[in-house]
């Protein structure tokens, strides 16, 4: 029998370890959760994301035992130094794989209406064809909802840095494991900011696709109709907050 992970342990749902419900989550222990999970790394290594967690425990509880054991510089262990050591080469590692695999345009249904990659070359697909392709295929719902958020992660961590490029690379890597209207709408977000309006408008339907309700895709498909000079479909797109 396997051993609980933190995650199993405290009944923490995957998608709260994330930057949006952080900001606004005022639930002490459950934040304490999120930390010590984060800081485990067993669902991988976000510095960006403990450091945003550990500053809201800090204003929701300051008194927390976390914080306090947590003052003064850390120094990891050997045992410590050496796993993350490892995760980080095997990541590094991975990343290089997958936009090699990537560059050339994905391969599933959720890219269809998507631009592809830049790339002077084109290469052959076949289903499940690369490592990350074949994970979400034997990964099952689980897995492959694991995987999405942490590409999903690693792309907001990227974007957060500037980084728009990586960060759509890892958006796509996200949508391969799973498809989400979040990551859509997020990859929406860089398109607008990189002036590639209509890529924007064929992201945001994806997720609206998706989920029909989803205010920050129908907002960001307005903005893009807007650049385009559609000014008839961004009125249609005012229609939902009009009702």
């Amino acid at each position: 029998m396997s051993k609980q992970t933190l995650l199993q342990k405290y009944g923490v749902i995957i998608e709260h370890l994330d930057f949006r419900f952080v900001e606004t989550c005022s639930d002490g222990e459950y934040l304490e959760k999120l930390v010590e999970i984060l800081r485990s790394g067993e669902e991988g290594y976000y510095p960006a994301l403990l450091d945003a967690t550990e500053k809201q425990l800090e204003r929701v509880k300051p008194s927390s035992q976390l914080l306090v054991e947590d003052k003064g510089p850390y120094v990891p262990d050997r045992q410590d130094e050496k796993a993350l050591t490892h995760q980080l080469k095997v990541w590094s590692l991975e990343c290089k794989a997958d936009e090699s695999a990537l560059k050339d345009g994905t391969p599933l249904d959720a890219f269809r209406d998507l631009p592809p990659m830049r790339s002077g070359q084109q290469s052959e697909h076949k289903d499940c064809n690369s490592k990350l392709e074949m994970q979400a295929c034997d990964g099952g719902e689980p897995g492959r909802r694991r995987g999405a958020l942490n590409e999903k992660l690693k792309g907001n961590e990227s974007y957060g840095q500037g980084d728009f490029q990586e960060a759509l690379r890892c958006y796509q890597r996200s949508l391969i494991h799973y498809p989400t209207p979040e990551v859509f709408s997020n990859m929406a977000l860089i398109y607008l900011k990189q002036k590639e309006y209509e890529a924007a408008v064929s992201a945001s339907s994806q997720a609206l696709a998706l989920d029909p309700t989803h205010l920050k895709a129908l907002l960001r498909r307005a903005d893009a109709f807007f650049h385009l000079g559609n000014l008839l479909q961004v009125y249609l797109q005012s229609q939902p907050f009009e009702r």
